[in-house]
């Protein structure tokens, strides 16, 4: 007997006769300290709970339950792990009512379980959501929806009441209860706290469920108890990522935290050393161990493994208990330094402590029950304080179990040294593929089926595919037949039942099994007599043949049989069998189907086989079948000396060849070893395995380009290593291959601790595929028990080896064997792109990449089953189900329904191929088309046609494939299929020699071969998916997101087989959780119970005085404001406005505009405005639209409407009326109705209602913020929606509105003017204005808050505008959600732009197409629902019900926006899904524009793209049309901003497949080169020439001409007003606006500056380059053609140093000067007149060196400090030539080696161009040659430098003067502090002098870039000329 120390010393915490009391003392005493926090996905943002809100929510519990009266009742609780759990919990015990936690009802098996406990338990109540399915009798309350109460708990006299039921798992019988009171399980924490108060614990984590002992007593109830924070993750995230937990324990500092010792294990497994260094673990003091048998390998592997990471391994506390005891019976409770040990006698066995306080435990003799000694093995029996009360409601079971105070576990064990060793269960059980089946619930299922048993007994049997169940069952006499019929039937009954196959049904004369004295069935000595053979059977239903068999059938079902025993290894396959339940997938088929051919000569095919009702019935039709010619013999060594490889090898040959270093074709995989292992004897094991097989003994090369194989016989021995597995497996599968030099085969040896070894093997996929893998692992653990029995492996026979088989093979294709499978193939895949554009992480790179990762996860037993049993239904594989999965996968993720993936099939259909090595394998391109309309189950049988037709032509080989489809190649991506699915059966034999056990181990290799792939394991007891990623496409996160969807998808699917395809939701339970948290904006009950009229009305009476609007005539207080609106409200009612009406405005915007408007309201109407700048034809669309409606316009604006149209004249006289009483509108009346194109080409008008637009201005006021007194700059036009933001909001909110008028709010400077006159806190615009802005110099304001939108904010506008605010918002939504729906504020570093999230009482919904919810990080279309949506479209029902739709119960505006959630709820935009366009803020239908352009009578097609920002129009007309004409037209009737320029003719136009008109082709199109009517006109005018570069620049064209009008090539007003600005900035002289309308050509620009007298084009000038804030800026000096404008070799380069530096190019204007020192003194004062002292930096390019030099000269000359002086590929004048150079040959190497190049550049000219060329090298020669003769004091002439002919005569003039004053100059260079010379690599003809004739006082820093003179500054030039100056400003930062 071993009893617990004693503690009486230890200090008594204060306890609690109540267990609900621990936590009503903790919200009393701390109530804001944290008492759990909970990882809603293990691993994200934790959801943190005080005491007092666990509290307060566990009191609305209790009083919903008191309400109920369930007080001594029990109530189940079965909500998922979290908040609501615990507060479910302490709400049950605070009603008074028994709490029984159970598991939610999702799945069949959970729900089975909460049925069978509700039926035991009695309970009528549930705490949980209701299930779709009601279960019969029980009421659910869900704890999230009842309202917040607080009540007096229910409180019984004393704790001596039951509170918590503890149902026992079990596999299939009936559950269950422990009862426990109130002071048995306050106790027993009691005493734990006590044992572990010495350890100091500081916080709890854990991921246990919650519904059994361990996790809801040791850990959520004694966090409780022990007053300590508790960190709690669910599960399911556990076991999907172990990692998880041990990160958590990390973050959150954990000092307990523990589990099963299977959750150790798959940390072992799991987790890499890049994952185990990272973490820190030393907070983790306490790890209790129990739950399952404690394995002490695992122990010492986690301690030793995770030792890096802090982990001490005293932390390990192995302990034992059950739910009978409370939990704790023995636990190791460490002091510093001890260590958990094992047993003295059996080392396998770990202690699991001494008994705690109050327990005592003993070990009896199962029969006698008498106590046995220590280190006797017996049952283990409890006595103890905290005992439960027994089972609910079952008396005798209870009695049973609990006798004399004394608990009978169950278990097995003994004491040693006080310790408690459990040794395993006395109940037997039965593992099938890794779960427990009990055979005592097996014999119960059985009998209750057939009561006419006698006895029976239920025993494992080891098969090689692990334990399976038999039967023996004593029966009376029966015949033969009956006997077969009887097992049939209880096979047929247990497949139905539990889905567990029996392996044998032995029948038994009554009396014969073995029982105990006291008559019960003794199970292991049943199956130690089945063993030994001495069970007296009767009839054994595993015979494999049967006597009534007729004669005639025999032959052909003994090879079917035959073959299926040796496919699958049963040995007791019968006639009646069906394939489907012997668990055979299609490899398996494929393998039956060649050996009934090999044995019969018949061919069967795969529909055969899985349509066959049975084994008798396939065999009938192998009798009816003529048998085909066998295959050709394959002759033993006939591939040996062939030189012909496998069509597989050959494609490894060629991978291996484009990427060697790649183990994405490593075939690699790990076998675990545990027990006793001879290494010598596996040595020869392996010797042998090689020897057997000779292709492992190849090397591989190259002979005239085509893989060839040697032969060879290495030494090719295990490697032995000791380090950490992970690492070494992990090099031992990266290595690469030397296939030449090295064997393609590698095995290594690692010794992981006592008696567990892991042997590792990696292959070359050219000498191995999956099946070889078995192969060897099959054959080695045959030969090592023969050599560790001391026998001797047979020698290998003479059959056909692989290579023989390899030649055999490629002989027969290239035969034509295959032609006919190729050619279904290329019929299967005819018409597919070639291509699957899959949502990525990241842009796909230019060419494919092998790296990549893998997620491994298991499927979980009770998924595998159901996938098992809806293949059977379906009868096809389970292959098929997770196929069929995997296209919805891919599908949901943007892929498409027309999808091809890649599955490899083993090919293996020749008879000798079962046991050969080498690489078969074939990935074939599996192609299905989903129909969204069908169900799963039709999609099952079309992917089950599909892959039996897979079947059939598997031997056509890949890359035979591709070449018959020939499809477009692309270098990113692989041909035909990027994805790949496969599943494989990894059977190892479990068994080696007896005293090993084998278990296979999947580590992944580090290289993927598709962007992704699926492959499902099938291993022992278990199914295992990898899930691999290209890492440069895809985040482990994403890929982890993936697995998870495709797990819901496969879970839902065989759920509902029958669902539509469509409507399968793959939304993951993460997925679910955030979509719930995102969808919605801030609630806010109030906003739309007052009209805006209401709100600013209430704002004039609080303070009338304020200013409400101004404008630069003048301002309207609040009281002004009022009494104008009354008095014009007044007048337009005595003109017949009334309530209901409609009143369009056409009036200037001036003061009064918000007068009208309020006045409208006043009166009970709705306001239209029109856009004056519209069409009149538009004009006149809409007030027919509107008909009968009311018009008020301007007398100045009235010509703009139809002469038939009734006006109300707005005029003074309007407002001269007495005030009367007003109209008071109501929420839901209209507020104003505004028109946005539409594709019928008839715009329509959107109805928006008070009350949308009130909860949209509160929204606004309080995100972004708008604060009273505060002002806003009103700059949009009234008949834009987003102008009523800057009108009303200001109002709204007690503000000022500033308005500004319409012709300054298109003027950049005059906007920019009165932006800094007006100063106001808030301003909106769209982003083309914002843009304007910029180009127009604004330099921000520190307290503006900038608000974006109408159109896309793009990235480089977002970067400029943060800086020039106090804070940057992007606004989201359309004209019907009022104005803006969502809201983003843009951080300070922006990386991406999102449109942020809904504001108040709005919610977006994400939908695919089948209108279901996609997922974060999936695109769908954009809905918006709530309070902010409009009424409809004026009379336009259809259209209003296909855009405003009612989706499960919730009114949703289809905005036609692409969108997708990200991680952190923001909404990022992607584009549109329809033809509706935003150009400048306006909503555009491209139809209205293409149905304008077919107005035309002669155009026959037309389609509107929009290209960047520009709309292009393609027409196809039946005969020749002028687009100026057309141009012309389509202005008359549409917005300048929907006309599309150009208009370009086709002859016919691209279509898609479905025969519509291709709009994504045309806009991919290159624009056509020649652009303009007048292209081919040439300017020799400087200015004109340089304006023309900016016309292009800022149309977004590659040319314009002098000519060509700015309108004509699709100019509009936002961009003249941008044109206006550029120009002058970079011409440095001002250009007013209306200049471009009155002259909007390039020619006529230039006429109008030169005739201006304001524009000053003489003088010489600085212009801005590029803009960068503070810093010492850098002048660069004009060239010599400059002609006042020009800078052109410097602009490229300052752009690309706008980063660092502000840059202003010198400009000599058009005065010529005398000297070169009268242009730099002009220039002086030019630069002085931007910076007036230095340091200065200048540069200069060839002239302009000499100019800059003596720039700095004059400055120096001055005092001031020339910084930096750069001469760019500039020499001094009269640069002598070195004397005697004809006399040195080099420089006649160089002439001659320069010449070839130099000609073919002149004959790639065209003839003009020639020509001037060759005159220029004519004149330079001339006059290098007169330099010589005069010794250099000769003027070069001009004309060989340049083309004068290309310039005007004026500036041919100044050229050719100043280029004489060039050459007349004496130059000199000033005292610098760094003089920098940039010369070009290529010296010309003739060699240089190093610093091109220079005399610097101080050496210069001398840089060399590629390149020529002549191309200097331009392309690669440029760049590399600004990557020097880039670092030589940094080095100029650091002085």
């Amino acid at each position: 007997m071993a009893r617990a120390p004693s503690q009486a010393g230890s200090q008594r915490f204060p306890s609690a006769a109540l267990i609900s009391d621990f936590l009503r003392q903790r919200a009393g005493e701390t109530p804001e300290a944290l008492a759990f926090r909970f990882l809603h996905d293990g691993e994200g943002e934790a959801q943190q709970v005080s005491y007092s809100d666990l509290m307060q929510s566990s009191e609305s519990v209790a009083a919903a339950l008191l309400d109920r009266q369930v007080h001594g009742e029990p109530v189940l609780i079965a909500t998922r792990p979290g908040p609501t759990f615990l507060s479910s919990l302490f709400g049950v015990w605070a009603a008074g009512a028994v709490a029984v936690p159970a598991y939610p009802a999702q799945g069949s098996r959970h729900r089975a379980r909460l049925e069978a406990i509700r039926n035991d338990s009695g309970a009528t109540f549930c705490l949980g959501t209701s299930p779709e399915r009601p279960i019969e009798g029980l009421t659910f309350l869900d704890p999230s929806q009842l309202p917040r109460r607080e009540v007096n708990p229910y409180a019984p006299k004393n704790g001596n009441l039951p509170c918590l039921l503890q149902y026992t798992s079990g596999s299939t019988a009936s559950p269950k209860g422990v009862v426990l009171r109130h002071e048995t399980l306050s106790a027993h924490l009691d005493r734990i706290h006590e044992a572990l108060l010495p350890q100091e614990l500081e916080s709890i984590l854990t991921w246990l469920p919650p519904y059994h002992d361990m996790g809801l007593v040791l850990k959520l109830l004694y966090s409780i108890r022990a007053g300590l924070p508790l960190t709690w993750m669910a599960p399911d995230h556990f076991v999907q990522r172990p990692g998880r937990w041990l990160e958590a324990i990390d973050r959150y500092r954990a000092t307990m935290s523990g589990g099963p010792n299977f959750a150790f294990e798959w940390c072992l497994r799991s987790m890499t050393e890049e994952d185990i260094h990272s973490l820190d673990l030393s907070c983790w003091r306490i790890a209790p161990v129990g739950a399952e048998r404690v394995r002490r390998d695992t122990l010492e592997r986690f301690a030793k493994r995770f030792e890096p990471s802090g982990f001490n391994a005293t932390a390990l506390s192995p302990g034992y208990g059950l739910a009978e005891a409370t939990l704790v019976v023995t636990s190791h409770l460490f002091g510093p330094g001890e260590r958990w040990h094992h047993s003295k006698c059996d080392p396998a066995q770990v202690s699991c402590g001494k008994c705690i306080d109050g327990t005592r435990i003993r070990i009896v003799d199962q029969e006698t029950r008498s106590e046995l000694p220590d280190g006797r093995t017996g049952e283990i029996e409890i006595a103890s304080e905290s005992l439960a009360d027994g089972y609910w409601k079952k008396p005798e079971i209870s009695a049973s179990a609990f006798s004399n105070g004394w608990l009978r576990s169950g278990d097995l064990g003994f004491v040693e040294d006080g310790n408690l060793h459990v040794v395993g269960r006395i109940k037997d059980l039965i593992i099938v593929d890794g779960v427990n089946v009990s055979a005592e619930d097996i014999e119960t299922a059985v009998i209750a089926t057939n009561p006419q048993l006698v006895a029976m007994g239920a025993f494992p049997i080891d098969t090689t595919r692990g334990e399976r169940i038999g039967l023996a069952i004593e029966l009376g006499r029966l015949g033969g037949d009956q006997q077969a019929r009887f097992c049939a039937r209880v096979r047929a009954e247990m497949a139905e039942s539990g889905g567990f196959p029996v392996e044998r049904i032995l029948l038994i004369r009554p009396g014969l099994l073995p029982r105990t004295t006291s008559g019960k069935i003794q199970r292991h000595a049943i199956q130690r007599a089945f063993v030994e053979g001495k069970l007296p059977v009767l009839f054994d239903d595993g015979a494999p043949t049967t006597p009534t068999l007729s004669p005639r059938k025999k032959p052909a079902l003994d090879a079917l049989i035959e073959a299926v025993q040796e496919v699958t290894g049963h040995t007791d396959v019968r006639p009646e069998d069906k394939l489907p339940d012997l668990a055979v997938s299609s490899i398996d088929v494929t393998r039956i189907i060649a050996l009934v051919r090999e044995s019969t000569g018949v061919v069967l095919k795969h529909p055969d086989v899985f349509d066959a009702t049975d084994l008798r019935s396939l065999s009938d039709k192998i009798e009816e079948r003529h048998p085909e010619l066998p295959f050709q013999e394959i002759a033993p060594g006939s591939g040996r000396n062939s030189g012909r490889i496998s069509h597989s090898q050959e494609r490894m040959a060629f991978l291996n060849r484009m990427d060697p270093s790649s183990a994405a074709y490593h075939v690699f995989g790990a076998l675990e070893l545990r027990g006793p292992l001879d290494v010598g004897c596996l040595e020869k094991a392996y010797q042998h395995f090689l020897s057997c097989h000779p292709i492992l003994r190849t090397r591989s090369s190259e002979h005239d380009g085509q893989p060839v194989m040697h032969f060879d016989r290495p030494t090719m021995p295990i490697t032995k290593h000791s380090g950490e597995v992970n690492e070494v497996l992990t090099q031992l599968a990266k290595r690469p291959f030397n296939l030449a030099e090295e064997p393609p085969i590698r095995v290594c040896l690692i010794d992981a601790g006592t008696n567990l070894h892991l042997l590792g093997l990696c292959a070359h996929h050219i000498v191995a595929d999956g099946w070889s893998a078995r192969i060897l692992a099959t054959e080695l653990a045959k030969n090592y028990e023969i050599y560790r029995s001391g026998g001797t492996p047979e020698t290998p026979t003479t059959d056909p080896d692989f290579i023989d088989y390899a030649a055999w093979q490629r002989k027969r294709i290239d035969d034509g064997a295959a032609d006919t499978q190729i050619d279904y193939w290329k019929a299967h895949l005819d018409g597919h792109s070639g291509r699957l554009e899959l949502v990525t992480d990241f842009n796909r790179p230019p060419n494919v990449s092998s790296d990549g990762s893998a997620v491994l996860q298991d499927l979980s037993p009770d998924l595998e089953q159901a996938i098992t049993k809806l293949a059977r239904e379906c009868r096809t594989t389970p292959f098929v189900v997770k196929f069929a999965a995997w296209l919805m996968l891919l599908r949901g993720h943007r892929g498409g329904n027309d999808l091809v993936s890649a599955v490899p099939v083993a090919n293996r259909h020749h008879a000798i191929t079962g046991h050969l090595v080498g690489t078969l394998v074939n990935t074939l391109p599996l192609r299905v088309i989903l129909d969204e309309q069908e169900r799963f189950t039709d999609l099952l049988e079309r992917v089950r046609s599909a892959s039996f037709d897979m079947q059939e032509n598997q031997e056509a080989p890949f890359e035979r494939i591709i070449e018959a489809v020939n499809p477009t190649r692309f270098r990113d991506r692989a041909p035909i299929a990027q994805v790949m699915f496969d599943h494989q059966e990894l059977a190892v034999p479990h068994r080696w020699a007896e005293d090993i056990e084998c278990n296979p181990l999947l580590v992944h290799r580090g290289a993927v071969q598709f962007d992704l792939s699926l492959i499902s394991f099938r291993l022992p007891g278990r199914t295992q998916l990898v899930f691999e990623y290209r890492s440069d496409l895809f985040r482990r996160e994403t890929a982890e997101v993936m697995l998870e969807r495709y797990l819901t998808l496969l879970d839902a699917a065989c759920k509902s087989p029958r669902t539509r395809v469509g409507r399968l939701g793959m939304l993951s339970d993460a997925d679910q959780r955030q979509l719930a948290a995102f969808t919605n904006g801030p609630h806010r009950s109030g906003f739309t119970k007052r009209t805006t009229l209401d709100l600013i009305l209430l704002r004039a009476s609080e303070h009338p005085e304020r200013s409400a609007f101004l404008t630069p005539d003048g301002s309207l207080s609040y009281e002004d404001l009022a009494k104008r609106s009354d008095a014009l409200a007044t007048g337009l009612r005595s003109r017949g406005v009334g309530r209901g009406d409609r009143v369009a405005l056409l009036i200037d915007r001036t003061i009064d505009l918000p007068c009208v408007l309020l006045a409208i309201w006043k009166c009970g109407a709705a306001y239209l405005p029109l856009d004056p700048k519209n069409p009149a034809g538009r004009i006149s669309l809409i007030l027919e639209d509107q008909q009968p409606i009311q018009v008020l316009a301007s007398a100045a604006l009235q010509d703009r409407l139809p002469k038939k149209v009734k006006v109300i004249d707005f005029g003074e006289s309007l407002f001269k009326n007495p005030a009367t009483r007003n109209e008071t509108p109501l929420p839901a009346d209209p507020a104003y109705i505004l028109y946005t194109s539409g594709s019928t080409g008839k715009p329509k008008g959107v109805v928006v209602p008070h009350s949308a637009l009130s909860n949209f201005l509160l929204s606004m006021a309080e995100t972004p913020g708008f604060g009273e007194g505060e002002k806003l700059l009103a700059v949009t036009t009234v008949s834009f929606d987003i102008s009523g933001l800057e009108l009303f909001l200001p109002l709204v909110c007690g503000g000022t509105v500033d308005l500004v008028s319409s012709q300054i709010a298109r003027d950049a400077p005059a906007l920019l003017d009165r932006l800094r006159e007006s100063d106001p806190h808030v301003m909106q615009a769209t982003p083309a204005t914002w843009r304007m802005l910029i180009d127009a110099g604004w330099g921000g304001s520190d307290k503006l808050k900038i608000l974006c939108g109408g159109e896309a904010l793009d990235l480089p506008l977002a970067q400029k505008l943060l800086p020039l605010g106090a804070e940057l918002w992007n606004m989201y939504g359309p004209t019907e959600t009022t104005i803006w729906s969502t809201v983003w504020k843009v951080p300070e570093t922006v990386e991406h732009i999102t449109i942020g999230k809904p504001i108040a009482n709005t919610f977006i919904e994400i939908l695919d197409p089948t209108n279901q919810p996609t997922p974060p990080g999936l695109p769908g279309e954009l809905f918006i629902g709530g309070d902010g949506l409009a009424t409809g479209y004026w009379q336009r029902e259809e259209l209003t019900a296909a855009r405003f739709v009612e989706i499960r119960g919730k009114r949703l505006y289809r905005t036609g926006d692409l969108a997708k959630w990200l991680g952190n709820g923001e909404i990022e935009c992607l584009g549109r899904t329809d033809d509706q366009v935003k150009v400048r803020g306006f909503r555009i239908e491209l139809g209205e524009i293409d149905n304008a352009i077919l107005s035309h009578p002669e155009i026959e097609e037309a389609a509107t793209v929009l290209i960047g920002d520009r709309l292009v129009g393609y027409i196809r007309s039946s005969s020749e049309v002028d687009t100026g004409n057309l141009s012309d037209r389509l202005r008359s009737i549409l917005p300048d901003y929907m006309v599309p320029s150009p208009l370009i003719p086709l002859n016919t136009f691209p279509l898609t497949a479905s025969g519509k008109i291709d709009r994504k082709d045309l806009a991919s199109r290159p624009l056509p080169e020649v652009e303009s009517p007048h292209q081919s006109q040439l300017t020799k005018d400087p200015l004109v020439h340089e304006l023309t570069r900016l016309w292009a620049n800022v149309l977004g064209i590659k040319r314009v001409a002098p000519d060509d009008n700015f309108f004509d090539l699709g100019g509009h007003s936002l961009l003249a007003a941008r044109l206006a600005t550029v120009a002058g900035r970079e011409t440095g002289l001002e250009i007013p606006l209306d200049w471009l309308f009155d002259r909007p050509t390039p020619a006529g620009m230039a006429n109008r500056l030169r005739s201006d007298s304001s524009a000053d084009l003489e003088r010489p000038r600085a212009i801005t380059l590029s803009s960068e804030s503070g810093g010492t800026p850098l002048f660069w000096v004009h060239t010599l053609v400059d002609g006042g404008m020009g800078l052109l070799p410097y602009r490229e380069t300052a752009n690309m140093l706008s980063d660092v530096t502000t840059s202003y190019g010198i400009a000599e204007g058009t005065k010529t000067f005398d000297s070169l020192t009268e242009i730099a003194a002009a220039h002086v004062k030019s630069i002085r007149a931007v910076q007036p002292h230095g340091p200065y930096r200048l540069a200069g390019f060839c002239f302009g060196g000499n100019v800059a030099a003596e720039i700095a000269s004059q400055l120096a000359d001055d005092g001031e400090t020339i910084e930096l002086l750069i001469l760019l590929e500039s020499s001094p004048p009269r640069t002598a030539t070195e004397p005697g150079w004809w006399l040195n040959p080099n420089n006649w190497r160089h002439l001659l080696a320069r010449l070839p190049g130099r000609l073919g550049s002149l004959a790639g000219r065209d003839p003009a161009s020639l020509v001037r060329r060759l005159r220029i090298k004519r004149r330079a020669a001339s006059s290098k040659v007169e330099q010589l003769v005069t010794k250099g004091n000769h003027i070069p002439d001009i004309r060989g430098v340049l083309d004068l002919e290309l310039l005007d005569e004026d500036s041919r003039k100044r050229a050719t003067h100043h280029w004489e004053a060039l050459h007349r100059h004496e130059p000199r260079l000033p005292t610098a502090e760094r003089l920098v010379l940039i010369r070009a690599f290529d010296e010309g003809w003739l060699p240089r002098d190093p610093n091109l004739g220079w005399k610097p006082p101080t050496p210069f820093e001398i840089h060399a870039v590629s390149g020529r003179h002549e191309e200097f500054l331009r392309n690669h030039s440029a760049r590399e000329v600004a990557t020097v100056l880039r670092g030589l400003f940094s080095k100029e930062d650091t002085h």
